[in-house]
């Protein structure tokens, strides 16, 4: 969560009040289209665009966040069911309807908070990754 990164109470921040981008800023990212988008909607809900290096789409799943993302392949692969999409080819457009339509309805953002939890822990979990590349280790060596 973000407390961890930096305390979001200090920079005035709510839990569920505010939409939050992780990601390295480069163009291919997209957080050009999150904030056409944000400019777009009706929402007292804050923007905090917090650029990083590391497996931010991963750890915010893990931590239990409502995933939306670009639709490019290694994040439809990344999220399977447990987050939503947009179609980053319309550029702000289609994610403009994507987080209205959660901010208007918190249950489904409920939802996709637990699915994305269930996905890390089935797939992403230390001990599976461990595994893997050690079978590829073998594999090879």
């Amino acid at each position: 969560m973000l407390t961890d990164w930096i305390g979001k109470e200090k920079i005035g921040l709510k839990t569920n009040g505010y939409i939050l981008f992780v990601g390295r800023l480069v163009p291919e990212n997209c957080a050009h289209h999150l904030i056409k988008t944000y400019n777009l909607l009706n929402t007292k809900l804050k923007l905090v665009v917090v650029g990083g290096t590391h497996p931010a789409l991963l750890e915010a799943m893990g931590m239990g966040n409502c995933i939306v993302v670009n639709d490019i392949p290694p994040n439809l692969e990344t999220i399977g069911n447990a987050g939503l999409s947009y179609e980053g080819n319309k550029e702000h457009l289609d994610l403009v309807e994507k987080l209205d339509n959660l901010i208007r309805n918190p249950d489904i953002v409920e939802k996709y908070k637990k699915l994305a939890v269930e996905r890390i822990k089935k797939l992403y979990s230390w001990k599976l990754v461990a595994d893997k590349y050690e079978g590829l280790i073998n594999e090879y060596y």
